[in-house]
């Protein structure tokens, strides 16, 4: 891993992160959010993590931990040190006629020791999933059952298409208890392989004879708790 190339990345990341709070988020300016995810994800796989809701809150400039404010108090302490001899400096620098100091290098200076903060939380994350053994698919669904993490980072976690489906599989068959960790993973195989793109477009068609197409489709496709989701997400009579 480069280690300037990742930090650049926090800085980006940073960067892109002010836009959208600028703009309003994700919904009022979509093309900053798609640079912000796709630069997040290079980072991610920089550091070999997967792209998980509690990893994303490492990305967060707020120091969490004690030890982290105090790391980010004694920067800042340095940093005021820093810009007041920067400040002299171009003093001096003005009355010899040098202009070429930027404006940008305290700003950036400030924000060195969040992006180090940042930085060093994905290495140690990065690091410790490293040094444990990569739990089964079965062991993965049996954390997910106890802890009731996020549909979509468990099918990650797995290795399946996060699909509207899939997730009724792990938020209502297996967290609801209406079906046993064996059962949803046969059926999430399944699924992985059967995956018809049309039938689900026309499930979500403005058109009932379309929607009903779908669901006909569906039903015709050998998944097990198909009639389920059927009924239970999209209202249909089954």
């Amino acid at each position: 891993m480069n280690t300037d190339d990742a930090r650049n990345q926090i800085h980006n990341l940073l960067d892109l992160r002010t836009e959208l709070s600028r703009y309003g988020g994700a919904e009022e300016a979509p093309t900053i959010w798609h640079d912000y995810v796709t630069r997040r994800s290079l980072l991610f796989k920089q550091f070999g993590l997967p792209e998980t809701t509690v990893n994303f809150q490492l990305l967060d400039p707020t120091p969490i931990s004690g030890i982290e404010r105090r790391r980010i108090y004694r920067a800042g302490l340095d940093n005021d040190n820093r810009l007041g001899e920067i400040a002299h400096l171009k003093d001096i620098l003005l009355q010899a006629g040098i202009t070429g100091l930027t404006e940008d290098t305290p700003a950036k200076n400030q924000r060195e020791p969040i992006v180090t903060m940042i930085f060093d939380r994905l290495s140690l994350r990065g690091k410790n999933l490293q040094s444990f053994p990569r739990p089964t698919q079965m062991e993965l669904l049996e954390y997910g059952i106890e802890s009731k993490i996020p549909a979509r980072d468990l099918l990650l976690l797995l290795g399946y298409f996060n699909e509207p489906y899939q997730r009724f599989l792990i938020n209502t068959i297996l967290y609801g208890g209406y079906g046993s960790a064996i059962q949803v993973l046969e059926e999430l195989k399944v699924a992985q392989d059967l995956i018809n793109v049309w039938a689900f477009v026309e499930l979500y068609s403005d058109f009932l004879w379309e929607r009903q197409l779908g669901a006909d489709n569906m039903k015709s496709s050998g998944l097990r708790f198909i009639d389920s989701y059927l009924w239970w997400e999209m209202d249909f009579v089954i």
